[in-house]
């Protein structure tokens, strides 16, 4: 008589048990180093004595480590994908933001609690090559449709199809927004912060009896020169291929000028890297400034300076230095520059406790609608990759009146 094979006498089975644990635990370590060090800046080294392995091991699962960091990226959009599924399956239409939002907060809860492995952020998946990107980007956009269509289906919707793309882009960059500040919250008031910020994304800031008024202002810029210049540059390639992948080289070909006048202007890159945060931090607060001095409400400042620097981001004298650039800098700039990012959301969440007490904003927690504009301005240079008419003539009612208004205003 043959003896049955079960998972744990057939040799196959174990052996492709033992592939798949080893994988698992590689593109756990794998996913740690990234998200500490960036893509550019992990080393393949380290992920494999993470997990006991030598380097040439770890190859036999992934021959480079663009396709490690592929492989990391895929599984953290199937999370995500799975998440926004699970969420919005079983709320009725009117609950589906409340229901993603709690599922999302549950996620960050339980990876506090050690429950849940960490997804992989994506901050650095434009920097991968043409060689691996394509089905990256191919899965991140099936999960971009799924939640547009999740979000919008089941009735009849009088907003386009670019408005949809724009408020999916808005809500999305919220939610992956929950780990730049959720570790600075109480595990206790999760659910507190949930139900907060799914209030405000249904319903926005503004006060029932707000009506806008025609508020703008001009964020004043320095004359450019030379340094403007490197700054502008530094900033763009630093947001689309990480810091590593904007070497001094490519700074300098794409201003068209040699490394020797890369120096003459410039320390080093990592100096470099720290003034492109002092401008884009100058920047935001001209803004905030230009906007608290209009002699409007406290609401139509604070979307005046939203616009503003929305536009800013679309323009070309944009964009502003994303936080992702924050990983590489040595832990006392770092601490330094969150403090920096740390006071100007307070700003903002001053702007909005203005709104509240001169009646335009509703009363809401100033504290999370200012993590909310956070992601609304740091998203907006990527806001034409989904909306391709976006403009600084349309921005404001595209983009940011869905934040102040409620996602599903018209």
């Amino acid at each position: 008589m043959n003896r049955r094979l079960t998972p744990n006498n057939n040799p196959i089975a174990s052996q492709t048990s033992r592939y798949d644990e080893k994988q698992k635990l590689i593109l756990t370590a794998a996913t740690r180093e990234f998200n500490e060090r960036g893509v550019r800046g992990a080393n393949l080294a380290d992920i494999a004595a993470a997990v006991g392995l030598t380097t040439a091991s770890i190859t036999y699962y992934y021959k480079r480590k663009e396709e490690l960091a592929a492989a990391c990226f895929l599984e953290g959009i199937a999370t995500y994908a799975d998440i926004n599924q699970a969420a919005i399956a079983r709320a009725e239409r009117g609950q589906r933001i409340t229901a993603l939002v709690d599922a999302h907060f549950a996620l960050w809860s339980d990876i506090a609690r050690q429950t849940r492995r960490r997804p992989i952020l994506f901050d650095d998946i434009r920097t991968l090559g043409e060689r691996v990107s394509p089905p990256v980007f191919a899965a991140y956009t099936g999960m971009f449709k799924q939640l547009r269509t999740q979000l919008f289906s089941g009735e009849p919707s009088p907003l386009s199809r670019g408005d949809q793309n724009a408020r999916t882009h808005l809500v999305l960059g919220s939610l992956l927004w929950l780990p730049a500040w959720l570790p600075c919250e109480e595990l206790e008031d999760y659910p507190f912060n949930a139900a907060g910020i799914a209030d405000l994304l249904l319903r926005g800031f503004a006060a029932k009896t707000w009506q806008p008024d025609n508020a703008t202002i001009m964020i004043p810029m320095p004359k450019p020169g030379p340094r403007e210049a490197f700054l502008q540059a530094a900033t763009k390639l630093i947001n689309e291929h990480g810091y590593h992948g904007a070497s001094v080289e490519k700074i300098s070909a794409s201003l068209n000028v040699s490394k020797g006048s890369f120096y003459h202007h410039n320390q080093n890159k990592d100096e470099l890297v720290l003034d492109c945060f002092e401008f884009t931090f100058s920047v935001i607060r001209h803004a905030q400034n230009a906007g608290r001095a209009l002699p409007y409400t406290g609401l139509d400042r604070l979307r005046a300076t939203c616009a503003a620097l929305v536009e800013y981001q679309m323009s070309s004298r944009g964009p502003l230095l994303r936080s992702t650039a924050l990983a590489v800098l040595p832990e006392s700039a770092r601490r330094e520059m969150i403090a920096r990012m740390n006071r100007l959301s307070g700003r903002f969440a001053s702007m909005v406790a203005d709104g509240i007490v001169d009646g335009s904003i509703r009363p809401v927690d100033p504290h999370l609608a200012g993590q909310l504009i956070n992601p609304m301005i740091n998203g907006a240079a990527e806001l034409p990759r989904w909306c391709p008419q976006a403009s600084a003539e349309n921005i404001t009612d595209l983009y940011v009146d869905p934040l102040i208004k409620g996602l599903f205003c018209v």
